[in-house]
């Protein structure tokens, strides 16, 4: 039972949400949706966070008062990835996924910026140097703010990604592996004021990888996010999730 369980928490969507009103809408699926995200484009909808779970797609977006300007590609490679930087887009979120018996990288951008935009990122099959937790280690030593590691395994086959980017006043993240599902480490972090930054099963580790993020004093204001923070499994707590978007006032700050 303990082994069953553990396989349907590592295949489904895990949402993280915190309360503040925001114009949001998903689509959940296992074919990825092209024209509803081309259609919400056309009414200042933009991509906020994907996910691929299970053979399903997680698609959030939300809506803007001005049009923001955004792109995705699947399987990019690094050249193309530098040039969307240069650019001045930002990566808005990686996902993997699985196509034709292969795991595959999918990216979004965000145009923020004429000038150079300063992310770090790294994907592929994990190693003693694309491993989660070195990576992640590399980029909070740098001062930079980590916002995703993913890991997904198809077949025998495993891959991880990640990204971070410059982070702006004094952010504080903790990181941990944990072989079993890590409720106690969240809860005794979120005590501590921290919310749930990103969480995945590393699969080259087998185990739960989690960072958690403390937010200084950046001149944004955050509200009461480091305590005011929950999070659902999608499949699981469908119902739970669905009454903290529609009644609560609660939005969605991110999918693994």
């Amino acid at each position: 039972f303990i082994t069953v369980q553990s396989l349907f928490s590592q295949q489904n969507h895990y949402i993280i949400l915190r309360q503040d009103n925001a114009n949001q809408i998903y689509n959940s699926g296992k074919t990825f949706p092209k024209k509803w995200i081309e259609d919400n484009w056309k009414v200042n909808y933009y991509i906020k966070f994907t996910n691929f779970k299970g053979g399903e797609w997680f698609i959030v977006m939300e809506k803007s008062n001005v049009t923001i300007k955004q792109s995705y590609r699947f399987r990019p490679s690094s050249q193309q990835i530098n040039e969307k930087l240069k650019d001045g887009y930002k990566i808005q979120d990686i996902c993997l996924f699985v196509e034709n018996n292969s795991i595959r990288d999918f990216f979004v951008f965000t145009k923020i910026s004429t000038n150079k935009v300063s992310n770090s990122f790294f994907t592929g099959k994990p190693n003693n140097s694309l491993n989660l937790i070195n990576q992640t280690r590399k980029s909070i030593n740098k001062n930079w703010l980590y916002q995703s590691a993913k890991s997904l395994k198809h077949g025998n086959k495993i891959r991880n990604a990640g990204f971070s980017t410059k982070a702006k006043g004094n952010n504080n993240q903790v990181y941990a592996h944990r072989v079993d599902f890590p409720n106690d480490y969240i809860r005794n972090k979120k005590s501590q004021g921290y919310y749930l930054e990103s969480i995945t099963y590393d699969n080259y580790k087998s185990a739960w990888f989690v960072i958690m993020t403390k937010k200084g004093n950046n001149g944004t204001s955050w509200g009461n996010i480091t305590t005011n923070w929950v999070w659902f499994n999608y499949k699981s707590q469908t119902a739970k999730f669905k009454e903290y978007i529609t009644t609560k006032g609660y939005k969605i700050i991110g999918v693994y």
